[in-house]
């Protein structure tokens, strides 16, 4: 039986990323400080919910071509379970990430004394820990 993958389409995407830059733009402004967490520090927090929400949304609609290092080709070709554990795996990785990121966030305001150039090392490292480890994950049918 032939399984129908959905048309290559953008749209949920583009509203995630008009909201993403909507909320940091908000947060940045003026420095807010939302539950004693200094703006900075809440803004790397953002981009990991974020991401998290990106692919949770990915998971669901299974459009992992939204994250770029798949093509619509190779994700229509890989099949719906190739394409939910591609998806399940970056949103186990960065959400793994945000509970790193907003455990450094409450525990420096409990004892730390940090400046901003720790918070960028930190949440740098977290980033980045991340990043190489979902770009080890493929999209692949397997056999």
């Amino acid at each position: 039986m032939q399984q129908t993958y959905p048309t290559k389409s953008y749209r949920l995407f583009s509203g995630w990323l008009l909201l993403a830059a909507v909320l940091a733009a908000v947060f940045s402004w003026r420095g807010i400080s939302v539950g004693g967490i200094r703006s900075g520090r809440f803004l790397v927090l953002l981009l990991f919910l974020l991401l998290d929400l990106l692919y949770l949304m990915i998971y669901l609609n299974q459009k992992v071509y939204w994250a770029g290092a798949v093509t619509y080709e190779e994700a229509k070709a890989a099949g719906p379970a190739a394409r939910k554990r591609y998806a399940l795996f970056h949103l186990l990785i960065f959400s793994a990430a945000a509970l790193l990121q907003l455990a450094y966030c409450f525990s420096t305001l409990s004892f730390m004394s940090n400046g901003v150039v720790q918070d960028s090392i930190v949440s740098g490292t977290v980033f980045c820990a991340a990043a190489a480890a979902a770009g080890k994950i493929r999209c692949e049918k397997k056999h």
